[in-house]
């Protein structure tokens, strides 16, 4: 197997990337975001982040990158700011920011490791 993507001992072939990418694709749709719409990450270097940008470019929806070291108050200015419909975000951040999440913004919670 030759890997389109190394995540420390994870080799994930481009069929596997791709199928994540349509999970979160499909789940983000699920939420009500829509073609032309905003979406926000907050996730560390991980094979979400790479599906989740490969999501929203084919679903034709705007990503907006968050550093994952931001706090709640950050993250909430950033929400409103860009008007994200839907924040990806890891397991291990929700707690820090949910404060900071408008309503109306949907989370959806990728994990950090994927098996």
């Amino acid at each position: 197997m030759v890997p389109s993507l190394v995540f420390g001992n994870q080799h994930w072939r481009q069929s596997d990337v791709a199928l994540l990418a349509e999970r979160i694709s499909r789940s983000l749709n699920a939420l009500g975001v829509k073609e032309g719409g905003t979406v926000a990450a907050m996730l560390k270097n991980s094979p979400s982040y790479v599906a989740t940008v490969i999501a929203c470019k084919r679903a034709g929806v705007y990503l907006v990158s968050l550093n994952w070291h931001f706090k709640a108050g950050e993250v909430e200015f950033l929400l409103k700011d860009s008007g994200a419909q839907a924040l990806v975000v890891h397991e291990d951040l929700v707690d820090t920011i949910r404060a900071g999440v408008p309503g109306g913004v949907a989370l959806l919670v990728a994990p950090l490791h994927e098996d």
